[in-house]
């Protein structure tokens, strides 16, 4: 998870794509919070 992508640098700075890993990382953290509320 540390070592970057060796073909970050060619990926298209889609921003559709870019919309859909906001969206992820925001649910990702939305559930991390509320597990940690739970705990």
């Amino acid at each position: 998870m540390d070592r970057p992508r060796p073909d970050a640098a060619d990926v298209p700075d889609d921003p559709a794509l870019v919309r859909l890993v906001e969206q992820a990382a925001a649910r990702a953290a939305g559930l991390w919070s509320s597990h940690r509320g739970l705990a």
